[in-house]
């Protein structure tokens, strides 16, 4: 059975969701915290509402099943065409994260979301380094730039990041840059 859980109470989006499910046979069903011990497959089961307080997590969450990429990409192109686009995490039920409570699911793809979010920003730095005017900064400035700038794009090639380490890569980054700016 297809079927989206949201994680939110956001009523708009939730009319919005409620449209689409309803015209493409898909059970829509709201989630709260008041679930967050319960694991996730268990949470599927469940057939009633629930839509107390969504507090411990600070972003909207669409748990799907059975969603294909396509019911995905056409269920965001209705909402944002309806005035209600979703900027929350996508979540699809695996075979590994259906053991896992909604409060392991929610926490560990919401620092997934961030760390991508980070990683891509890193990118966009690198980028805009990468194109600075070497030509009108002082040699040490502009082998620090180009140093940091390798040490970020090898630390992304490696795949494996941490929020804290692009937090730390994106800082050092930005301070170069303002840096060189000022200097």
């Amino acid at each position: 059975m297809k079927k989206i859980l949201y994680y939110r109470s956001d009523e708009t989006i939730y009319m919005c969701l409620y449209n689409f499910c309803i015209s493409h046979n898909i059970v829509l069903q709201r989630v709260d915290d008041s679930l967050l011990n319960i694991k996730l497959k268990d949470v599927f089961a469940l057939q009633e509402e629930h839509n107390g307080k969504c507090e411990a997590f600070p972003d909207s969450y669409l748990l799907l099943d059975e969603i294909s990429n396509e019911e995905l990409v056409n269920l965001l192109r209705n909402l944002k065409e309806n005035g209600c686009p979703f900027e929350g995490i996508k979540v699809t039920r695996t075979a590994n994260n259906h053991i896992w409570s909604l409060e392991e699911v929610l926490k560990e793809t919401g620092l997934e979301h961030r760390v991508m979010q980070k990683a891509g920003l890193l990118e966009m730095m690198m980028k805009t380094a990468a194109s600075a005017d070497f030509a009108h900064m002082d040699k040490e400035t502009a082998g620090q730039i180009k140093a940091a700038v390798m040490d970020a794009f090898i630390y992304l090639q490696n795949g494996s990041f941490t929020e804290a380490e692009l937090d730390q890569k994106c800082r050092a980054l930005k301070e170069m840059l303002r840096q060189a700016a000022v200097g």
